[in-house]
This record gives structure tokens, C-alpha cells and sequence, in this order.
């Protein structure tokens, strides 16, 4: 659903503000989604798409590749034209946990960004029973590892999208923020694919979001 930093208050100018980026290291999952995904869901858009974007760095490799972002572009709305999943705000599907594989927006990838400022995994759980979620950053220094994340509550605005209101940073595993009074850290997010191991979402910054599930 909505991706921001799990850095202070201060370093955020919005909720779609800055993110550091993903490492290209592989999610564990991605292996098993795509496996799982060539069993239970041969769409060959789907499968085009992931492979595609695999190999990408989550994007950093065609940051600055307006064409290559173009082709990702088109398979995305291909795979959104087979969308079944109509309402999913109350798919069973939506809750669980999603490892992010790529995505458009500069500002999460930071590629201009030292290697001990991009986190090294992003992942994301959603409780769509209760309309909350976290995401969580993984980063690394030198032999420690430590992460940062966002609490955030999810508010329906339609069958497919959600206002998105930030409520809480947690940095370095135990530091809290309430940001709840904070009305720089809301936004929107319109989930265009969903099934039970791929998520497509677009968000109010017109950026692309590729998920897998856990």
C-alpha cells in the first residue's frame, strides 16, 4: 500500500516523501513467489513482468532509463487489464506480508544515497480487518543490522483506494514518534492488481509499486 521512510519527522516533506532504497540483493521471497506463481497463476503478463524487473536492483538499473521504465510501464498496465480482484479493500488477499521488487519513484530507490543509507529490504504487512499496517526497513553497518519503520492506519476512500494517515516511526528497533497530529504524513494509495502472491499499486505521487507476498 504506501511506502515512506522510517526516518524522523524531519527528513520527510510528505507521505510519499523520502525512502531509502533496496539493496540488489533478492528478497528470500521472490524465489518462492515466482516458483508459486508458475503454478498457481500462469498469466504470462505476470510472469513477463516479474522477470523483467528481477533483475533491476528494484529499479535502481533503469532509474535514469526513461525507456526501459516505459516497457515495466506497459507490462504493469497489461497485468492490471486481467485484474479480477475488484473490491480489494475486502480481499482476503490484500492482508499478509509483502516484500517490495520495484518501484519508480527516486526518492525510495535513493540512488544517490550511500550504501549504509539504503535499506536492504522493505517489507510490508497489512491487516486489512483492522485497516492498519507497518512498513519496516532492513539496513546494514558494517556487521550490524538494525530496523527502522512506519505504522500507519488505512482509511477506504473507494473499492480500490485508501487514504493513508502515518501515525508512527519506529527507528532503530525501539525509538517511537507519533507523528498522528501530523497532517504532512497522509496520502493516497490505489491498489490496480492484486492476487495472492502479486500486488500492483499507484500512488498519489505517480509512482509504481511491485509487491510480492511473503
Amino acid at each position: 500500500m504506501a511506502f515512506v521512510s522510517a526516518f524522523p519527522p524531519s527528513s520527510l516533506s510528505s507521505a510519499h516523501g523520502r525512502l531509502p532504497g533496496i539493496s540488489a540483493t533478492r528478497p528470500p521471497c521472490l524465489a518462492t513467489g515466482q516458483a508459486r506463481m508458475s503454478v498457481t497463476a500462469p498469466n504470462t503478463f505476470k510472469q513477463a513482468l516479474l522477470e523483467k524487473v528481477h533483475p533491476l536492483n528494484f529499479g535502481r538499473d533503469v532509474a535514469d532509463n526513461p525507456a526501459e521504465q516505459l516497457d515495466i510501464e506497459q507490462l504493469a498496465r497489461q497485468v492490471e487489464a486481467t485484474n479480477k480482484s475488484l473490491s480489494p479493500g475486502t480481499d482476503p488477499n490484500l492482508s499478509g506480508v509483502w516484500d517490495m521488487v520495484y518501484t519508480t519513484s527516486k526518492s525510495i530507490l535513493a540512488t544517490g544515497s550511500p550504501g549504509f543509507l539504503q535499506s536492504r529490504r522493505i517489507v510490508q504487512e497489512i491487516n486489512a480487518a483492522v485497516l492498519k499496517g507497518r512498513n519496516s526497513e532492513t539496513f546494514r553497518f558494517g556487521p550490524l543490522q538494525f530496523d527502522n519503520a512506519v505504522n500507519f492506519e488505512l482509511n477506504p476512500a473507494s473499492e480500490k483506494r485508501f487514504d493513508v494517515n502515518f501515525v508512527e516511526f519506529v527507528l532503530l528497533n525501539f525509538i517511537r514518534v507519533n507523528v498522528r497530529e501530523n497532517m504532512r504524513f497522509t496520502g493516497w494509495l490505489e491498489v490496480t492488481y492484486l492476487d495472492e502472491d502479486l500486488r500492483i499499486s499507484r500512488g498519489n505521487a505517480g509512482n509504481l509499486f511491485i509487491l510480492i507476498k511473503k
